[in-house]
This record gives structure tokens, C-alpha cells and sequence, in this order.
């Protein structure tokens, strides 16, 4: 009954972690065979001395829309692709491979600066999102940051080696932003370890912020799911998620 409370072999530790890891490598070489697989055979491969074509254009596109790049940021991509092609007179897909890397980074670095805003409008004490009845903001000012929907609740995943104090990290992180006026909700997606859903619920209590719990052994992905829907229906400011490394 109390199986969970036994102190694992070293072996039996070493086997576990073997196996994660092996776990982890598949995974990456699925992605690698993948769609990445793709594009470097597109750009670095068999394809790369073939000229540059509509065909070409239409795959590449395909293939960003499929890695989950998204309409805007695939179009954007695919602006300053085209832009660059014209520009310097590229004939050959391997021409491009440099070129794609730069408008990739580009684009990533440019959705980050976005986000880094809105959250640091967020963060001005007082600050209020705007509803969608609301008038418009004022120009230049923390809310003319925001959209419409605004009110979305801002997830943090935290993440890290068993012991290395993600747990109490949580409960400062909660205690912060509750010291700020945000409403913050817990979620105990760490389903593996021993008592970590009792020791979460133990410094919600403490902050005394909800926590979205299971039970041992349940589905994270649940919990998570759970935690979300419940942060949108109670409007909360702040969701963090625990989790098992």
C-alpha cells in the first residue's frame, strides 16, 4: 500500500533515467524526420541544387503552416522569403536556407518584444485590462498595449530537476502577484512524485490560493485542463502550473 514511500535502489534509478532519456531522444528524432527533416532536405539535402519555383513556394508554406508557425507569422515569413529572393536574385533552394533562418529568428524575436510589452504593461501597479465595452485607451499609454481580450489569463509552466525547490518557487511566485492585486490559481500537474499534490495544496493554503488538484498517478494533462478552464470561468489574473520536472 505504501510502495510509493520506498526509497528507490540507485539501480533502479539509474534504469528510470535511462529510459526517460531514451524516451526524450525518440521524440527528437521523430521531429528531426519530420517537418524539420523536410525543410533541410529542401535547403540542404537532395533538393537544394534544384531552382527555386512556384512549387517550391507552396511546400515551404505548407510545411510552416504544418510546425504550427501559425497563418500570420507563416505569411510573414514567407513576405520577407519572397522579398529577399527578388532582392538579391537567388535561383537555388540553398540560396534561401540562410535566409530562412534570419526571417525565423526575426519573427520569434519579434513575438517575444510583443509579449515582453503586454506583460510589462501588466505588471504597472493598478493597472486594469480593458473589457470589451470599455472605451478605447489612450495612446501610448500600459492599456493602448492591450487588445480587446486583454483579460486573458497569463499561464506560467514551471519546470525543473526533482528538489531543485520548484514547488516553494511556486508559492513565492503566487505570494508576489497576489502582493500585486492579481488573483492567482494553482495547478498540481505533478501527478509522479510522492506527496507533491499535498505539499501544493499544504502553500496554497498558506498563500491562500486555490489549487487545481487529482490524485497520484492521475493524467497531468487533466489537471492542466481542469486549472484553465477554471481560471477562465473565475476570471483570474495568473495561472501556475507545477509539474513533474
Amino acid at each position: 500500500m505504501f510502495n510509493f514511500l520506498r526509497r528507490k535502489k540507485p539501480e533502479e534509478q539509474a534504469a528510470e533515467e535511462a529510459a526517460q532519456q531514451e524516451k526524450v531522444e525518440q521524440s527528437l528524432s521523430r521531429t528531426r524526420q519530420g517537418i524539420f527533416g523536410q525543410l533541410a532536405s529542401m535547403f540542404k539535402g537532395e533538393e537544394a541544387g534544384e531552382p527555386i519555383d512556384p512549387e517550391m513556394w507552396d511546400d515551404l508554406e505548407a510545411l510552416l503552416l504544418q510546425a504550427d508557425l501559425g497563418p500570420t507569422t507563416a505569411d510573414e515569413v514567407m513576405y520577407v522569403l519572397r522579398t529577399r529572393y527578388e532582392q538579391q536574385g537567388f535561383k537555388y533552394r540553398h540560396q534561401l536556407y540562410d535566409a530562412l533562418k534570419d526571417a525565423l529568428v526575426e519573427a520569434l524575436a519579434e513575438g517575444y518584444e510583443k509579449k515582453a510589452q503586454r506583460f510589462e504593461a501588466w505588471m504597472q501597479p493598478g493597472y486594469v485590462p480593458p473589457d470589451e465595452n470599455d472605451e478605447p485607451a489612450e495612446p501610448n499609454t500600459p492599456a493602448a498595449s492591450f487588445s480587446p481580450y486583454a483579460r486573458a489569463v497569463h499561464v506560467i509552466l514551471v519546470v525543473g530537476v526533482n528538489g531543485t525547490g520548484k514547488t516553494t518557487t511556486i508559492a513565492k511566485l503566487a505570494r508576489y502577484y497576489q502582493s500585486m492585486g492579481r488573483s492567482v490559481i494553482l495547478a498540481a500537474a505533478d501527478t509522479f512524485r510522492a506527496a507533491a499534490i499535498e505539499q501544493l495544496q499544504i502553500w496554497g493554503e498558506r498563500v491562500g490560493a486555490p489549487v487545481v488538484a487529482s490524485y497520484q498517478g492521475g493524467d497531468p494533462g487533466a489537471v492542466v485542463y481542469d486549472a484553465c478552464q477554471r481560471a477562465i470561468t473565475e476570471r483570474a489574473d495568473v495561472l501556475i502550473i507545477d509539474t513533474a520536472g
